[in-house]
């Protein structure tokens, strides 16, 4: 039997280094949030071209593909953070190392640096242009059902010559009329597709509450966001592992050089005597 290799690969040491803490709030931040704001039209986007292959016949695989969906976005959401934090360690580092040697720092400057709430901050800044349409939308939400519309104008006739027609007739009363609570719920609808094709089919309760839920729901992705900024300090820790690691292996290659050259130089001394 063959003796299996050794693993090359191993854990890298994360090592942490000093940086400056910044603020929840700078001039950047804003900028932040329409990124964020921009990463959700863009899954909307994306949603409307390839949400028709997610309907099933089966309901419950149907809920499966879109909340793998939900959580794809969630998921690319926690990368952006995660590359921001990072960023934001980085240049608290040297920040902090600019404070040690005594030169000067703005405030802006020091507000950029990493702060755990800013990825918060900005996430929420993001979704208020969205939470200001789902939650009038969740709270004045009514259960749907269909009710019998308007009538051609020639039924009317009907009602005063035949009595016994006229009863079953008055249920026709109103004509369909475009409101703008109509306008809001096709909007928040849009807005929270995924979740409104999950129970596509089901009954209308289910419907109910995903909308009664559509803040809340509309918004899982952009949660993604600040769960991935907190592990900025860790992503920077590993890159501080790296760059060791790498050192480590150069100094000892470095030196198993130059343990070779001076074999090679006693050979030959040796050899010469």
């Amino acid at each position: 039997m063959q003796n299996k290799g050794k693993k090359t690969n191993k854990k890298v040491q994360l090592v942490y280094k000093p940086y400056k803490k910044g603020s929840a709030y700078n001039k950047g931040l804003l900028k932040r949030s329409l990124r964020v704001l921009a990463y959700f039209f863009l899954f909307l986007f994306l949603y409307f071209i390839l949400g028709t292959a997610l309907q099933f016949d089966n309901q419950v695989l149907t809920m499966l593909a879109n909340l793998l969906v939900v959580f794809t976005a969630g998921g690319l959401m926690f990368m952006d953070g995660a590359r921001v934090g990072e960023g934001d360690v980085a240049f608290g580092e040297t920040v902090l190392t600019r404070e040690e040697k005594g030169r000067g720092l703005s405030k802006d400057d020091i507000a950029r640096c990493y702060h755990p709430m800013k990825a918060v901050v900005t996430a929420f800044l993001g979704v208020v242009p969205i939470l200001l349409l789902t939650i009038p939308f969740a709270v004045t939400s009514e259960k749907q059902v269909y009710i019998l519309q308007g009538l051609p104008s020639w039924v009317s006739s009907f009602r005063e010559g035949y009595a016994d027609m006229a009863a079953p007739l008055s249920y026709y009363p109103t004509s369909a009329t475009l409101t703008a609570w109509d306008i809001l719920r096709v909007i928040v609808r849009l807005l929270n597709l995924p979740f409104v094709s999950m129970v596509n089919g089901m009954e209308a309760n289910a419907l109910l509450w995903v909308d009664r839920l559509c803040p809340i729901l509309v918004c899982l992705p952009a949660v993604g966001y600040p769960l991935g900024y907190l592990t900025g300090p860790r992503h920077r820790a590993m890159v501080h592992g790296n760059i060791s690691r790498n050192q480590k292996r150069h100094e000892k290659m470095k030196r198993k050089a130059e343990k070779a050259r001076r074999n090679r130089n006693t050979q030959k001394t040796n050899q010469i005597i």
